[in-house]
């Protein structure tokens, strides 16, 4: 039924695997001890840190002595030169000079900084060396931990780079950690930093080596088991299986030991859990090799079917295309999984925040493709000998298949259809392809980009479908919890309990008698509230009192006349979204961001009461642009979790508040009643949730749609990403099998070196696009702040025209105008004095944090002050955030100089990786598509110019000596006109050439033929002549015994007569062979026939075979006189001093054809007599005539067969014909299925 040819990796292969695998994991165990040795790593930095402290010290006593204004310059050489981080120089205990403004040294000198460790300025820690020199003192310092307020992408606690060895440590408390000391001091406590630096790369370390030792153990049993049942097929594949099974159950065995030591990402359910089965990505990763092992290890599978009747024949057909339908259903089911179970950004719209993670995820996705591709190719490969009706109708059952189950499971309608399309095309491409080749380097290189766009079309649509269906999931789930509940339920309870609190504090009710006698102010009154009940919790929220007596009036700012302070709030209480105590609390807002409460609490006293009403917002951030990323504040979770969508809230359908970019309808277009739980409808590009709140509320979230041109952008990318892989792939399966690439025919190799010059090409102009699009948008950055400076430099001019000092006007008023302008230009603002101290800010968070200075950078410094420069645009660096700063001074009308300008373009960063985002997005795409063209207009092309080649090596192949061979007829003058006209010319020579062989041949097989007639009739005519003259002798001596030698004589003469007659009728037929009769002829017959007759007490032939009959049309006779040539050479083969045992086995051959060996155990054939074997009248036999096997030869090439052998000295010899089939076939046995 079947026969399996096993092809593993040979051994230095498998060594080679082991040994990467073991280099890998010795690499990951050396960082770790490295890395991970705590006491081994604090004594490491306590050295580094020990030289760093004397360098600088060193530093400080060769140029202490320079602790002057003028050491300016020569501090600033020493910074370049990475002797020293920084400086500070300070004259009067005044900062006159500094390097930087990253360490937060103060302006004014209060001389509480000494030598040594100081364990921080503002965020930073650092050795620091002081020089004086009266009046001035001077700062060195080197920079050694840095302790940010806040974490993100641009603040990362930890050692400065200076430090390699702290890179996986942190300053922790005395309990937690290792001591560190520094000149028999002590600096800090260390401890180990898990999470980032160590585990993000020691963690791939780790996977690597785990695969690559899993392969190469399963190499190395493969070929262990190849050796021990090396003639035992079908106990070899499950012994195969097992191995795979034994060492995929080792592998995971030892991952979930290590578990509980491995802290990365990748062996935690952080980016991806599925179950039992796959809680973390290094798992999932695990199991998917070892199923593409087992695809290998199926799709090697040779299959070899014959059906006793065509009821096997469905049959099979009917199991292979369940399988195959099944297999892709689950295949969609592991794309799904993958996608839907996974914490990760997939989509091409967020390339920037890609990450390896994601990049493994499309790998997985690639790679579960294959698992069920090389099985089902493994098997449609077994149609290639059924019909082209058979296998149309084996499609469409495939195609309804696959689509049956996605229509039970209600996909979605573009999804279906796009699994049934790709599924069609791939069983369309396999079904009909050319049976000759192979799913290696053979296959075309169209049928290979097909396949591969097939697979990339799949996934995309796929991740498509699944991040839609996670996205409504996640815009549901923050509706529900930021737009239709945002009371903040724990501050309601805080709220409503200060009713009975207040009223019974004594304190307060004292104050309140004193407020209202005029004793106590309002500042007083907010101070205890704000101290002893709004505080804790209650910090979140920003709280304002107004404190009103019976009869109080307030004058608001919309109102021309006084109100009355009761009832302005009670108006204001109508107003409310929801009443938690109608007399004492409300809650506004009709968005996350423009929520609060209102309070109203009644203090009585002595003679009267006091109404309290407070009035609590969220505390939020001053909205300028860019200080959030580095002080790591935000407005809200709320704020966060809404920032992509757009939102509305209606009311009995009509607007009652909005945000976001969708300009919401006054009305909803469809009635109120129309919605009923969670809609999703599109209109104007936007797609709307909308979701029935209680009452007459109703909530709608909107985001927009995606554009077709994201869907191929997504589909390019998955392209790229899989033709990457699948070249990794060729690379790797050439390597080990020993062929190249570019191993197969020239059109092949042609194809493929135009391809890869076409994707190199393409990489090469996309990386450099990449780099201009840089260039060009920094020339444009600094032009577009340098214009913003300008605009607010006017906008200043105007605020404050008759300013001559702008230091002494009011600070808050002037952040609040940086404030204000901050908006309107959309950036951050700084105002420096001309010494460069900080004035004010529009952004005041990273000051207050102790992450900037309260001065500018020291270059800017240098450059404005110092050199007297009108305008500087250069980049400076906050924690690992670069960013363009831009600076202009800011004279009054006697161009005195009273400020400095600074905008700090922390959103024309953000705005330049959007805009790389959207170009590497809109770039791929386009070159995706171009690398389509160019890869199709290069097939066609390579397959115009080889066309020529191609029918030329076509005629070249059909050129046969002695018959009529035809010329090509080719137009042109080009170098293929002149090969072809060679040709041509060659084969006129070769037509005259091969007549005078002919004759040659003729005249020479003649001479040899009379030489070997003569020497064949001479060698019994002597015997006669001999036996004549004795006769003649004995008769003429009347010799006694006359009559027996006459008797003798008779007996002689009638062997050499028969021999003449042996010897005339051999040579008659090697003259006049018949030609064939072809007729039904049914072979086992014949062998069992031919077995029997040579079978005595010498000699044993058996016959065996998996047919008991076996009809095809050839010539009984021929095949008796070949078979019987045969079996008789095989039985004069084997020497006298042993019992021949000859065996005889037919059997049918991979391309159809029927297969006879004939097998002796004779003494073997010399090798340098193989090729003289089927050449006239060779024979090594004393008897022969060296006819028999070139008769055998003459006849098998008239019946259009072959016939060959193989054979070792002393052990025997092995005849093959092989002759082409048809007919009917009947097995011994009932149809089995090929055993996996």
């Amino acid at each position: 039924m079947r026969k399996l040819t096993s092809r593993n990796l040979s051994p230095k292969y498998f060594f080679l695997l082991f040994l990467c695998a073991n280099l890998v994991g010795l690499f990951a165990l050396l960082y770790h001890n490295q890395s991970t040795g705590l006491e081994a790593t604090a004594i490491r930095l306590q050295l580094n840190l020990k030289r760093a402290s004397d360098d600088l010290h060193q530093t400080a006593v060769q140029f202490g002595h320079m602790a002057t204004p003028e050491f300016v310059s020569e501090a600033a050489l020493l910074v370049s030169k990475d002797q020293i981080d920084g400086f500070r120089l300070y004259r009067n205990d005044s900062l006159v000079s500094w390097s930087d403004n990253s360490v937060c040294f103060p302006i004014l000198d209060h001389g509480h900084l000494s030598n040594g460790y100081v364990s921080a300025i503002g965020a930073t820690s650092l050795f620091l060396e002081v020089v004086e020199n009266f009046p001035n003192k001077l700062y060195l310092f080197k920079k050694v931990y840095h302790q940010y307020p806040v974490e993100n992408g641009f603040l990362q606690n930890g050692f400065t780079t200076k430090f390699p060895d702290g890179r996986n440590l942190l300053i922790c408390k005395n309990s937690e950690g290792v001591t560190v000391r520094v000149d028999d001091k002590v600096l800090f406590f260390v401890c180990l930093k898990l999470p980032n630096s160590f585990w993000h790369i020691n963690q791939w370390l780790i996977l690597v080596w785990l695969l690559l030792l899993s392969v190469s153990l399963v190499s190395f049993l493969f070929s262990v088991s190849k050796r021990l049942f090396s003639r035992k097929t079908n106990r070899m594949i499950w012994v195969k299986i097992l191995i795979v099974l034994s060492v995929w159950l080792a592998a995971g065995s030892l991952l979930h030991l290590l578990n509980p030591l491995l802290l990365g990402d990748l062996f935690k359910p952080l980016v991806f859990a599925s179950g039992r089965f796959n809680p973390n990505m290094a798992v999932l990763t695990l199991n998917i090799v070892f199923l593409l092992i087992l695809a290998l290890m199926w799709h090697r599978i040779e299959y070899k079917l014959s059906f006793t009747s065509a009821i096997n024949r469905y049959a099979f057909i009917a199991l292979v295309v369940m399988l195959i339908a099944g297999g892709f259903r689950l295949m969609i089911g592991g794309f799904q999984l993958l996608i839907h179970h996974s914490n990760l950004p997939l989509d091409t719209s967020s390339i920037p925040l890609f990450n390896e993670y994601s990049i493994l995820i499309y790998a997985l996705l690639f790679l579960l493709f294959l698992v069920w591709f090389l099985p089902a190719f493994s098997l449609l490969r077994t149609f290639d000998r059924f019909s082209v009706i058979q296998r149309i109708y084996s499609l469409l059952v495939l195609i309804i298949l696959t689509g049956t189950p996605g229509v039970f499971l209600h996909e979605n309608l573009l999804t279906l259809v796009a699994e049934i399309v790709c599924a069609a095309l791939i069983y369309s491409i396999i079904l009909f392809r050319n049976s000759s080749l192979k799913i290696s380097f053979m296959m075309p290189l169209p049928s290979q980009l097909l396949i591969l766009g097939a697979a990339a079309f799949l996934a995309s649509i796929l991740v498509t479908d699944s991040l839609g269906q996670k996205e409504l999931a996640f815009r549901r789930s923050i509706a529900e919890k930021y737009l239709l509940d945002n009371q903040d339920r724990i501050a309601e309870r805080h709220l409503l309990t200060l009713g009975s609190v207040l009223q019974s504090d004594t304190i307060l009710r004292r104050m309140a008698g004193q407020f209202a006698d005029q004793i106590l102010t309002q500042a007083r009154l907010d101070e205890y509230l704000h101290t002893q009940y709004f505080s804790g919790y209650l910090r979140r929220y920003t709280s304002v009192f107004t404190f009103c007596l019976p009869g109080d009036n307030l004058i608001a700012s919309q109102m021309a006349q006084p109100v009355s302070c009761e009832k302005f709030f009670r108006e204001k209480s109508f107003s409310s979204i929801s009443v938690i105590d109608s007399s004492m609390l409300w809650f506004f807002g009709y968005t996350p961001e423009h929520k609060g409460y209102l309070g109203r609490y009644v203090v009585p006293f002595s003679t009267g009461v006091l109404n309290i009403y407070a009035e609590l917002v969220p505390v939020g951030v001053s909205r300028g642009i860019g200080m959030p990323e580095i002080s790591g504040q935000f407005s809200s979770s709320a704020g966060r979790a809404l920032q992509p969508y757009s939102y509305a809230r209606y009311w009995d359908a009509d607007l009652m508040s909005h945000a976001g970019a969708f300009s919401y309808w006054r009305q909803l277009p469809l009635p109120h009643n129309s919605f009923q739980g969670d809609t999703l409808i599109t209109m104007q590009k936007w797609s709307h949730l909308v979701i029935k709140a209680p009452g007459q509320a109703i909530i709608v979230i909107s985001l927009p749609t995606r554009s077709w041109f994201t869907s191929i952008s997504l589909f390019s990318y998955v392209f790229l990403g899989f033709s990457m892989l699948l070249l990794l792939g060729l690379l790797f399966v050439g390597f080990s099998s020993g062929h190249s690439l570019f191993s197969g025919s020239f059109r092949n190799r042609f194809q493929g070196t135009v391809f890869l010059l076409i994707f190199f090409s393409l990489v090469a102009i996309g990386i450099s696009s990449v780099y201009f699009i840089v260039s060009l948008n920094e020339r444009k950055n600094e032009n577009v702040i340098s214009d913003k400076a300008h605009s607010i430099l006017i906008e200043l001019q105007h605020q404050l025209p008759y300013f001559n000092n702008i230091q002494t006007n009011d600070t808050a008023s002037l952040d609040k105008m940086l404030a204000k302008f901050s908006d309107v230009f959309f950036t951050d603002i700084n105002l420096y004095s001309p010494q460069g101290y900080l004035i004010a800010t529009s952004q005041p968070n990273a000051f207050e944090a102790g992450i900037l200075a309260h001065y500018m950078d020291g270059d800017a410094r240098r450059i404005l002050i110092i050199s007297k420069e009108s305008k500087l645009v250069h980049k400076e660096t906050i924690g690992n955030l670069q960013f363009l700063s831009a600076y202009l001074p800011f004279s009054n009308s006697g161009k005195e100089v009273l400020a400095f300008i600074n905008l700090p373009s922390f959103s024309r960063q953000e705005e330049l990786q959007a805009e790389i985002g959207s170009f590497l997005i809109a770039i791929i795409n386009v070159y995706a598509i171009v690398l389509l063209i160019a890869a199709i207009t290069g097939l066609v092309v390579t397959r115009v110019l080889t066309r020529p080649l191609q029918l030329l090596a076509h005629h070249l192949s059909a050129v046969k000596i002695g018959r009529s061979n035809r010329k090509i007829e080719w137009q042109g003058s080009d170098e293929l006109a002149i090969l072809i006209s060679e040709y041509n010319r060659m084969l006129d020579e070769l037509d005259s050439g091969a007549i005078e062989i002919k004759i040659r041949e003729r005249e020479a097989t003649w001479r040899e033929m009379a030489r070997q007639v003569a020497h064949e009739i001479k060698n019994p005519l002597t015997p006669l002549q001999l036996n004549v003259q004795y006769l003649q002798k004995a008769w003429i001596e009347e010799a006694p015994d006359f009559d027996q030698r006459f008797n003798r004589f008779i007996t002689t003469m009638q062997e050499q007569i028969e021999r003449l007659n042996t010897i005339a009728t051999d040579f008659g037929q090697f003259g006049s062979l018949p030609q064939p009769r072809f007729a039904r002829v049914e072979l086992c017959g014949i062998l069992r026939r031919i077995s029997l007759l040579f079978t005595d007490d010498n000699s044993r032939v058996t016959f065996t075979s998996d047919y008991e009959v076996f009809d095809f049309d050839s010539d009984e006779g021929l095949l008796q006189v070949v078979f019987t040539n045969l079996v008789k050479n095989s039985v004069q083969a084997v020497p006298h001093d042993r019992k021949a045992e000859i065996s005889i086995t037919l059997s049918v051959s991979e391309n159809g054809n029927v297969e006879i060996r004939i097998a002796d155990n004779g003494k073997g054939i010399p090798t340098g007599e193989y090729q003289k074997i089927f050449t006239p009248y060779f024979t090594t036999k004393s008897q022969g005539t060296g006819i028999g096997l070139h008769l055998v030869y003459q006849i098998i090439n008239t019946l259009h067969g072959k016939v060959w052998f193989v054979s070792q000295e002393n052990i025997g010899t092995v005849f093959f014909v092989s002759l082409p089939a048809s007919g009917q076939q009947h097995k011994n046995e009932n149809l089995n299925l090929p055993n996996i």
